[in-house]
């Protein structure tokens, strides 16, 4: 269920950019925005701070995009984004006596990450940071070097199986170390 909370308003941005255009299709992102941000509240029983940063922004890119009606605002916010993103893993990793952004990621997942060598955290730490810069470097060609039919299905789908296959690798790289409650348990015959 989460999953839909969280692409509700891209699926929106979608849909009405296929029926209509980008400007009416970002009226309804930062609707349908106003409306996740409700359910996410309701369903935590707070604000998230990340939640919050992701709203704003695209209140103020879009607001910008239709106050102006210039697209590119709309464009630049998802660049930004992953600038942002790809910062705060490269800076959290480079702060001593602090935990990198992945393993604060992992934390919050309830499970036990603690045989994952620090090495090991280091090296997916890198990979988000360079993966986020990828995406925003690929973000700019499309959004300013492409048609706007090209950018939007590049952000929708593109960007969208990019982070997929980011999190598949970084399962990939911390299996080997997490416990398996079945195998620590002697087989019955």
């Amino acid at each position: 269920m989460s999953f839909l909370i969280d692409f509700f308003p891209l699926g929106i941005f979608f849909t009405v950019y296929k029926l209509s255009d980008i400007y009416l299709a970002t009226a309804f992102l930062i609707a349908a925005s106003v409306i996740q941000l409700g359910i996410y509240r309701y369903k935590a029983g707070k604000f998230e701070k990340s939640k919050i940063i992701l709203f704003l922004m695209i209140i103020t890119f879009g607001g910008l995009t239709l106050a102006l009606h210039n697209d590119a605002f709309i464009k630049w916010k998802v660049t930004i984004l992953c600038i942002g993103f790809a910062s705060a893993f490269f800076l959290s990793a480079r702060i001593k006596g602090r935990q990198t952004l992945i393993e604060r990621f992992l934390r919050t997942t309830g499970e036990d990450f603690s045989a994952v060598p620090p090495q090991r955290l280091r090296l997916l730490n890198n990979f988000w940071t360079v993966s986020y810069l990828m995406q925003a470097a690929a973000n700019h060609y499309f959004a300013f070097y492409q048609s706007q039919a090209s950018w939007v299905n590049f952000k929708v789908w593109g960007l969208t199986a990019v982070n997929l296959v980011m999190i598949v690798v970084s399962l990939i790289a911390i299996a080997p170390y997490l416990q398996d409650d079945k195998s620590s348990k002697p087989k019955e015959d």
